[in-house]
């Protein structure tokens, strides 16, 4: 059985110069190149203040066309051999001879331009994120070589972009989307063993190595296992950024979905192993409608945060995203209470009282009027020193005099 289906679109409506292009970065079958990209959408969903920005997604989906064509192609450059010995794979462009070696390294160069055109787009620090997979791109395809696990391998370059969209709308890491990605490496692990028993009879043959080999008669309670582990971080990356609870319907949804994929998967059949694969569509979907619904819901309740300083809350702000925050805006305004909003009589009048010696009480005196501290704003006075400034003279008390004694009248004067 292999992998290409005659007759598909690329059959019927593609050029045939470009067919062996199509069918090398797989634009024939797009599951792949939805798994790469889910992870990063749902990075983006839940960074976002509100709704996502729509042109971030449409570049993550060129970057993710891109970079995944360019992963197949370096796969099969590495595994060409390989693939001439596979039934499944024996098809393939490279080994049936429809591309040679050096047009497919041309190939994935354009890709990678393509891809570093969409990366160079995006902030100083996503740039920084997005540069560090490229040392896991270029060893995966030599993992099936050395160890039983390449799927993990392959899990840490597929759910990168569940950094690089954080890191793309905030400019920095959270814990949030470090669960995520952990959570989709567990994810990766599931589904890719599924799809690796397809080839388990010729892996054993050929001498290459996979989780399908390593499990065995066991993979089933493994993939309860495993998407065990990655619905848990998926909460955890939900709780930790705040969501509401539409991103847990979501999540709950894709849970009942690999659930179902672990119990009813046929190992021993390889076509069914191809639609469990391909049946992770439904996950990516659940989680990014769940996380944009929750971050959309938050338009109605914003989010605030709690001061420690003053026990009030005030609303986090909202800033592009895409953009690097500024210092500024990470220190979050804190308002204490006051009372009443202070006027310019006010802050007179609780000016002079506040700085009126006890000693003026009994005499006349003067003092110069110092703006008192409030804690929303600077009076608008003029500083120290300032000519403008002036010196409210307070009116002089009369001095006590002696007391005035009043004639007492005789009793015989009140009577006449």
């Amino acid at each position: 059985m292999s992998d290409i289906r005659a007759g598909d679109w690329a059959d019927r409506y593609a050029p045939p110069k470009f067919r062996p292009y199509i069918r090398l970065a797989r634009l024939d079958r797009p599951i792949g190149t939805w798994l790469l990209l889910f992870p990063g959408w749902w990075s983006i969903a839940m960074a976002a203040e509100r709704w996502p920005d729509w042109i971030l997604l449409a570049l993550f989906g060129i970057g993710a066309v891109a970079m995944r064509g360019a992963g197949c192609t370096l796969n099969d450059l590495a595994d060409r051999d390989f693939d001439a010995q596979v039934a499944r794979t024996r098809t393939r462009p490279l080994p049936s001879g429809a591309v040679t070696p050096a047009q497919a390294v041309a190939f994935m160069a354009a890709l990678l331009a393509v891809g570093a055109a969409v990366l160079l787009s995006f902030n100083r620090f996503a740039i920084v994120v997005g540069l560090a997979v490229l040392a896991l791109i270029a060893t995966y395809p030599f993992m099936k070589r050395i160890t039983y696990w390449p799927q993990f391998f392959l899990g840490l370059n597929f759910n990168w972009g569940a950094l690089l969209g954080w890191a793309a709308v905030r400019g920095e890491l959270d814990w949030a989307p470090v669960l995520l990605y952990l959570g989709g490496i567990a994810w990766t692990l599931g589904y890719d063993t599924i799809y690796a028993h397809q080839d388990k009879e010729d892996d054993v043959r050929i001498g290459v190595k996979s989780s399908a080999l390593a499990l065995g008669e066991r993979t089933r309670p493994w993939l309860f296992a495993f998407y065990a582990v990655a619905a848990a971080l998926w909460a955890g990356a939900g709780v930790s950024a705040g969501l509401a609870w539409p991103y847990f319907v979501g999540l709950a949804i894709a849970m009942l979905q690999m659930a179902w994929q672990a119990a009813r998967v046929d190992i021993g059949d390889a076509e069914d192993c191809l639609a469990k694969f391909r049946s992770n569509r439904v996950v990516g979907w659940a989680l990014l409608l769940g996380a944009i619904g929750a971050r959309g819901l938050a338009r109605s309740s914003p989010r605030r945060r709690w001061c420690r300083r003053s026990g009030f809350t005030s609303r986090a702000r909202s800033r592009r995203s895409g953009t690097r925050p500024k210092q500024a805006s990470r220190r979050r305004s804190c308002r204490r209470p006051t009372g009443p909003l202070p006027g310019p009589g006010a802050r007179r009048w609780r000016g002079i009282f506040s700085t009126i010696p006890s000693s003026c009480a009994a005499a006349p005196c003067s003092t110069s009027v110092r703006a008192p501290v409030w804690s929303r704003s600077p009076p608008p006075w003029p500083e120290r020193g300032s000519p403008r400034r002036r010196s409210i003279r307070l009116p002089p008390r009369p001095l006590p005099s002696t007391p005035r004694t009043t004639p007492s009248r005789s009793r015989s004067s009140a009577w006449t």
